[in-house]
């Protein structure tokens, strides 16, 4: 199984990369750089900036893959949370020329 399919197993909504313009990058980890996004076209009529990151390109070992998962079932598990709460939410992912990313 690779991680494209993982992510479509936790249900998230898939967003062309069109959709999405980038305006500056807000900060990087070991395994991504983190970017204030806008969103467009999207069905999220009320959100339109968002935080894109983009996960570095790697082999399929376990340790990367299951790093990205394990970060993304944590905040998935909180997108019921009201916006007031300060909770990161995750709506969606994108691929993009060897690329992951979470919006």
């Amino acid at each position: 199984m690779n991680i494209e399919s993982d992510l479509e197993n936790l249900k998230l909504p898939y967003f062309e990369i069109n959709q999405l313009k980038v305006i500056k990058r807000i900060g990087s980890g070991a395994f991504a750089d983190v970017y204030q996004a806008e969103l467009t076209n999207s069905n999220l009529k009320n959100l339109t900036c968002v935080a894109l990151k983009v996960f570095r390109p790697f082999e399929e070992s376990e340790t990367p893959r299951e790093a990205i998962l394990k970060e993304v079932k944590m905040i998935a598990s909180h997108r019921k949370v009201g916006a007031d709460d300060m909770v990161i939410q995750i709506y969606g992912f994108t691929k993009m020329k060897g690329y992951i990313t979470i919006n």
